[in-house]
């Protein structure tokens, strides 16, 4: 009886000394977690979470986390082969650039009440940027000029700007607080080029996520300007068809003093018999 006694006093004290150790070491985003040097866990749409809770074996405790604002039920943490001190869940179905409050709870018996919730904010990861708005086109010293505002206005900044001319990259860093860019080739008048602006930024997992190329295309096509001399000769011909009207009418002004003359002789030779019968009326007076 004393030696029963003894062992399920002993049986006793390891089940104190198991449980009474058993305890949340950390909890939050997987990579945070596992301090191994990974990439984020933390996604636009989804987080993988994990915890380290000592002493917790597979089979004899549970743990499970809740998502606020999400109906779904709790997600149990799956605990690595590796080691089970450290569990993990993914939790999808989330916003990008979004705060959810997770909560982890773990319990380590059927009879044993629930551990002291444990919460953490995360915020997912933020999703292809915004195309940029406002993109103008414009020619000066026979070069495209192309000029852009920010698509963003929820003061997400960018990290970069590419420049995409007909489906061939142009300039892939354009630093971010820059919204102007000179084409360095000469347009070829005529010709139409269908111009993209994207805008691009680095995520949790360091990899550059850029704006949606489709529907976001400027085109552009300007004709050659009219050639310079071709304008000067058109203002000669213009100008020297009054010329002749000038000379035409300076003849017609000559011929009238002839006429002039012919008629003024041709009175005098009328005049003369007149006078010779008047001397003659005035003699036989």
């Amino acid at each position: 009886m004393q030696k029963y006694q003894q062992r399920l006093l002993v049986f006793a004290l390891f089940l104190t000394t198991t449980y009474a150790a058993t305890k949340i070491q950390s909890f939050g985003a997987l990579s945070d977690v596992k301090v191994a040097g990974d990439l984020s866990s933390v996604y636009p749409t989804h987080i993988e979470v994990g915890a380290k809770v000592t002493g917790c074996l597979e089979s004899k405790c549970e743990c499970s986390v809740k998502t606020t604002g999400i109906d779904d039920d709790p997600i149990p943490l799956t605990f690595t082969a590796e080691s089970n001190d450290l569990g993990s869940a993914q939790i999808s179905n989330l916003r990008p650039q979004t705060p959810y409050l997770i909560t982890l709870t773990c319990s380590f018996t059927p009879t044993e009440t629930d551990t002291k919730p444990v919460p953490v904010t995360i915020i997912t990861d933020y999703d292809r940027p915004l195309a940029p708005k406002i993109v103008k086109v414009s020619l000066a010293l026979n070069k495209i000029t192309i000029n852009w505002q920010p698509g963003s206005t929820s003061g997400v900044t960018y990290d970069f700007y590419k420049i995409i001319v007909d489906n061939k990259m142009i300039e892939d860093n354009i630093d971010s607080h820059k919204t102007s860019f000179e084409m360095p080739d000469v347009y070829n008048y005529g010709v139409e080029h269908t111009i993209y602006v994207q805008a691009c930024k680095k995520n949790n997992q360091k990899h550059a996520t850029c704006s949606r190329l489709e529907g976001n295309g400027e085109k552009f096509k300007q004709a050659a300007p009219t050639d310079a001399p071709a304008t000067t000769t058109t203002a000669t011909t213009t100008t020297a068809g009054p010329i002749p009207t000038e000379v035409t009418s300076s003849a017609t002004t000559a011929s009238t003093p002839t006429s002039t003359k012919s008629i003024g002789v041709h009175s005098y030779t009328i005049s003369i018999p007149i006078i010779i019968f008047s001397l003659f009326f005035f003699l036989l007076k």
